[in-house]
């Protein structure tokens, strides 16, 4: 298969710096309700109108260059993928609760347009002008992970000569559901390397029948794989669940988080993905699982 690089990165989030390194990757902090301003982040944009989980993304897509100096990618070769667990959820929870108080009359119609899973990677591809692909995956935990794969997959089958990979999410009203970190997380594949970029390509994906227990075909892919560098492997799972680690394979970094959402589990994740030495990556939540090798 064709080379796939990860060209550059950026996020937006509670906690997060220039350097893109959370202060507690692993745990929710608590986060000030006006931590984003969408004045300073998206100037010029009309966000009065965007959901926060689209306000997120497009923050943070836009720092997310393309670093080629030759004109950059033509639009009609860039994919949007992006990844969610809850996306809408506030303006859902509104209806919920305008329909059930004071019926259908009730409804914002200016919220009407963000009731829908789709509409953040859609406003996203139009604003970088992505028109080789525009797609949204939706799963608690792996939903970033699954837009990486499928960003990856868009370049080496021939569809897009880069890939704009996004996982976002907003905060649960109060009494809807549990805490998830908000902001947005921004990955840009392309086939050409640059000077700090490094090879990413899936080393594979399917279902764990017992939590914890890897499958034997993800075995045999992490044998293969680490029987070629030196590299770690490192896993990113839930806090408090069970693992059962082949033996003769090198025991990996365990990077653990608390946190259903798409965008947590990628920022545990984003450190290794920034590494320019080879890495074995596989990430777990219950019955399913990620995996992903980088060759320098």
């Amino acid at each position: 298969m064709s080379a796939v690089n990860l060209l550059t990165c950026a996020a937006v989030a509670p906690g997060i710096g220039e350097d893109l390194l959370p202060c507690s990757p692993g745990t929710l902090a608590i986060v000030d309700p006006d931590w984003f301003d969408p004045a300073l982040w998206l100037p010029g944009t009309r966000h009065r109108y965007l959901n926060d989980t689209t306000r997120y993304a497009l923050a943070a897509a836009r720092r997310c260059p393309d670093p080629c100096t030759d004109g950059g990618v033509a639009p009609e070769r860039l994919a949007l993928c992006f990844g969610t667990s809850v996306a809408d959820v506030s303006v859902r929870h509104l209806f919920d609760q305008a329909v059930a108080h004071g019926g259908l009359d009730a409804v914002s119609t200016v919220s009407a347009p963000n009731i829908s899973a789709n509409i953040a990677a859609a406003h996203v591809a139009i604003d970088c002008q992505a028109r080789a692909l525009c797609s949204t995956v939706t799963s608690p935990f792996l939903a970033g992970f699954e837009a990486l794969m499928l960003g990856i997959q868009a370049i080496q089958a021939g569809r897009a000569d880069q890939s704009l990979v996004i996982a976002a999410e907003e905060a649960i009203p109060e009494g809807a559901g549990a805490a998830i970190l908000p902001g947005a997380v921004a990955l840009r594949l392309g086939r050409r390397a640059t000077e700090n970029g490094h090879c990413l390509r899936p080393l594979g994906w399917g279902r764990v029948e017992t939590p914890g227990q890897l499958p034997q075909r993800l075995v045999h892919a992490l044998t293969r794989a680490a029987s070629g560098f030196p590299g770690p492997t490192r896993l990113v799972v839930p806090a408090r669940t069970p693992l059962s680690w082949p033996k003769g394979l090198p025991p990996p970094d365990i990077l653990t988080c608390d946190d259903a959402g798409a965008l947590a589990p990628l920022l545990c994740a984003l450190p290794t993905l920034r590494d320019v030495h080879p890495f074995i990556l596989v990430a777990i939540h219950e019955h399913r699982y990620m995996a992903f090798v980088s060759q320098c």
